[in-house]
């Protein structure tokens, strides 16, 4: 994949703070991509997943976005994923969300990745799990 600057400088940045932190046996490996909008941040993302699957560390990915960018996560991902995923989009009701919850528990040979819009993240915080 190929990258502009800033998002090869925030991906070299995750890639050596990640080091640092396996080294010391930290628990929490994450980073916040604080770019503004239009920057690149989903395939900063993208480009940090991608490196923590083949570090065989991330199996599965829950992407909590608002209800616009659903799509575009979808779109993205399509484009630029280079590692075998399997994507589910929480659509619908309560119920139809469960439902799609259930069938990803089921995909353990890809990368598992949750989409959900942010209203409906808190509603099913307390009733599923991935």
């Amino acid at each position: 994949m190929n990258l502009f600057q800033h998002q090869q400088a925030a991906l070299d940045f995750y890639i050596k703070l990640y080091s640092q932190m396996r080294m010391v046996g930290a628990h929490s490996l994450g980073v916040a991509l604080l770019m503004e909008m239009g920057c690149g941040k989903t395939v900063t993302s993208i480009s940090i997943a991608d490196f923590l699957y083949h570090q065989r560390d991330l199996h599965k990915v829950l992407i909590v976005a608002p209800l616009s960018i659903l799509p575009v996560w979808e779109e993205e991902l399509a484009k630029f994923a280079e590692f075998p995923y399997s994507v589910f989009t929480l659509k619908g009701t309560s119920d139809q969300k469960r439902q799609i919850l259930s069938q990803a528990k089921r995909y353990a040979e890809n990368m598992r990745i949750v989409i959900v819009n942010y209203e409906s993240a808190w509603r099913l915080e307390r009733t599923a799990e991935l």
